[in-house]
């Protein structure tokens, strides 16, 4: 992942493993930016996960925030630990030339660590997660409003039972998806539905949306055509603790069937929620939407600080 953007940007991308008595315990990514040029971020760099905008920069043991982590890990007095590890690694790599650092996805529980020294916060979009209250799927729906549970059962019913529409759910190496076709698609559909002028949209160019694909652990969900032709499809990242919901491919809703987008979230909760998966991720998007399917948004905000000497 880091090599494919480092190769698309040219270069201008740093990672590095954090360890403990020789062992890894974490990752860490950012972008540089202005180096030997003229840029709105002169001199800093940019610490955020390379593609997945609802995590952060620095992976620690378990590879979320303690906010999400369901044990709350890591705490932070180890994440504090690794900013400083990374903020000495940075300037002895870069001196003056990097003399600030900005922080992406920072969340609540985390806040505190970076506030030292800050120049700028920044709020965020909010990030859609779904925590596992237990009772697999079925005790899901039992969270969701009357009409949404029995919109969501029908929806599956329908589909199901609709001899137009072949429905396929399974690993990425079985699914015989052209990537280039959904990625054309998850591109068009992400144009369409940023309505926002805050953030900004960011997309996986092909290289990327290829690289992320050949991931261990994703699964896909089509929608075929009898013949074969493809109406939408979705991907998932599957983790043992915080799985993401991926990207959402469909034609504008005139070309293809209604109630799909509400239909894939029911597919995939479906299997990450009887699997006992603890929470679901989801992006930052159509929060209304979201919302009626029983997830809350967490907020987290961009911090941008100087690089302390110590």
């Amino acid at each position: 992942m880091i090599h494919t953007i480092a190769a698309e940007r040219g270069g201008g991308v740093i990672a590095g493993v954090f360890r403990a008595g020789g062992r890894p315990i974490g990752l860490a990514g950012a972008r540089v930016h202005g180096l030997g040029r003229r840029h709105v971020l002169g001199g800093v760099a940019d610490v955020e996960h390379p593609a997945i905008g609802a995590l952060p920069g620095l992976g620690l043991p378990d590879g979320l925030p303690g906010t999400l982590d369901p044990a709350g890990r890591p705490g932070p007095r180890l994440l504090a630990e690794a900013v400083l590890a990374f903020e000495r690694a940075v300037r002895a790599e870069f001196g003056p030339r990097v003399p600030a650092i900005a922080y992406r996805q920072v969340y609540r529980d985390e806040l505190p660590v970076f506030l030292p020294g800050v120049t700028l916060v920044r709020a965020g979009a909010p990030v859609a997660v779904l925590r596992n209250r237990g009772g697999g799927y079925e005790g899901y729906l039992g969270t969701l409003s009357k009409s949404r549970r029995g919109d969501q059962r029908r929806l599956l019913r329908r589909i199901d039972a609709d001899p137009d529409t072949v429905v396929w759910f399974g690993p990425r190496e079985e699914a015989r998806v052209d990537l280039a076709e959904m990625h054309r698609l998850s591109a068009d559909a992400a144009r369409r539905n940023h309505t926002v002028r805050w953030p900004p949209l960011r997309m996986w160019s092909p290289r990327l949306f290829e690289t992320m694909m050949a991931l261990p652990e994703v699964r896909v969900l089509t929608y075929r055509e009898p013949g074969g032709a493809l109406i939408a499809a979705a991907a998932m990242f599957d983790h043992p603790v915080a799985p993401l919901l991926g990207p959402w491919a469909a034609p504008p809703l005139g070309d293809r069937r209604t109630g799909l987008w509400f239909d894939q979230f029911s597919r995939q909760l479906r299997f990450l929620l009887d699997a006992g998966r603890p929470m679901v991720l989801a992006g930052k998007g159509a929060r209304e939407a979201k919302e009626s399917l029983g997830f809350t948004f967490e907020p987290q905000w961009t911090v941008l600080r100087r690089i302390r000497r110590v």
